[in-house]
């Protein structure tokens, strides 16, 4: 599948299949003999793997770098907008403290400093919470604090995040990345990796992508992706969120077909949240089929155990719970242990089950 304005898009349910398209990828040779092949990566396990399948499907695996994403793509931004790069005030640790000193000698903040109270210690602990939120504000909504930093609200937030020091001039990392996309889009920009895969990341924020895909116009930029689904289910929806949509429109249960819900499978409507929202994020950004991408990216594991009939049912958008449908039951075998669930009590001893089942294996 493909992206407009470079930016590819591959897809399996495997990844063994994206492995291989990654590794036939880099084969093909960079521009510079001694610049560095660009593997973005979400762990150092994933690392650790693609270099293991890099080298035995090409026999070595050589100048290959695996920087996670935040970090690869602030190193994009340095090389774009050099203004605030070595400003770390914005990280959550000093960000905490001076949310800290705020809470206790700003006016306006009375909500805040009411819940904070006398305790240094509960205001510390709200400091780092608002911290983290902000954290998260720069990345997921950059928009509102353009507009906090330029003085358009009025509400506590905003005049909290303008008393510790976001002012029209500053630079946050959300600031940067908006700039950065505007100079990537207009061209000119040099310095850039000249091939740039991720891999194997499961969701990015709407701001990264936006940041991957205005690189995609500069240089080759290639999103490889595990999919449970070939088809498209971002619009699938949980039984529980099908009740709230019944609730807001006023309907009863009965009348669930009136609002032409998407159910498909049950485990990827409950369980999929994070996976279906970067889906739409990408169909709304028009992908279309590929024609370099081969049919069989995606595999059918077929039916001979649980664990390969749930994955079959995922792939191809079956719920066989639903009897109205028309699909069979699977005939389950007593010796089949593919797909077991343990119930623990806690963490430690989900490690102590889950070493113990290794250990029989």
């Amino acid at each position: 599948m493909h992206m407009p304005r470079g930016l590819q898009w591959v897809t399996s349910n495997r990844l063994e299949v994206l492995s291989s398209r990654l590794a036939a990828s880099v084969r093909r040779p960079l521009d510079d003999p001694l610049a560095h092949e660009t593997v973005v990566v979400q762990s150092l396990g994933m690392a650790r793997w693609i270099q293991l399948e890099l080298t035995r499907q090409n026999g070595v695996c050589s100048a290959v770098r695996f920087p996670f994403p935040q970090v690869f793509l602030r190193e994009v931004c340095t090389r774009i907008i050099p203004e605030g790069a070595d400003d770390r005030r914005w990280d959550r640790e000093p960000l905490t403290w001076r949310i800290w000193s705020a809470l206790t000698a700003t006016p306006g903040l009375s909500e805040a400093q009411h819940y904070a109270g006398s305790d240094p210690r509960r205001r510390f602990q709200l400091a780092a919470r608002l911290a983290g939120l902000f954290d998260q504000y720069l990345v997921y909504r950059p928009d509102w604090v353009e507009a906090w930093s330029r003085g358009e609200e009025t509400s506590w937030q905003a005049l909290l995040w303008r008393t510790v020091g976001a002012g029209p001039d500053d630079w946050p990392e959300s600031k940067r990345f908006l700039r950065a996309v505007e100079r990537l889009r207009s061209g000119g920009v040099e310095g850039l990796p000249e091939r740039v895969s991720v891999f194997g990341i499961s969701a990015l924020p709407p701001l990264y992508l936006e940041l991957l895909a205005a690189l995609g116009t500069c240089v080759e930029v290639t999103l490889y992706q595990l999919q449970p689904c070939r088809e498209f289910w971002g619009d699938a929806v949980s039984s529980r969120e099908e009740q709230r949509l019944l609730r807001r429109a006023g309907r009863r249960a009965d009348e669930a077909e009136a609002l032409h819900l998407e159910r498909g499978h049950r485990l990827l409507a409950s369980l999929g949240r994070l996976g279906r929202s970067f889906l739409g994020q990408m169909a709304e950004r028009g992908t279309g089929a590929d024609e370099a991408d081969p049919e069989d990216s995606f595999v059918d594991p077929g039916s001979d155990t649980l664990l390969h009939a749930v994955q079959s049912d995922l792939l191809h958008l079956i719920d066989r719970s639903r009897s109205a449908e028309g699909w069979p039951r699977w005939a389950v075998s007593p010796d089949d242990a593919s797909l077991r669930l343990h119930a623990c009590h806690g963490p430690r001893r989900e490690l102590e089950v889950l070493q113990d089942q290794l250990l029989a294996a």
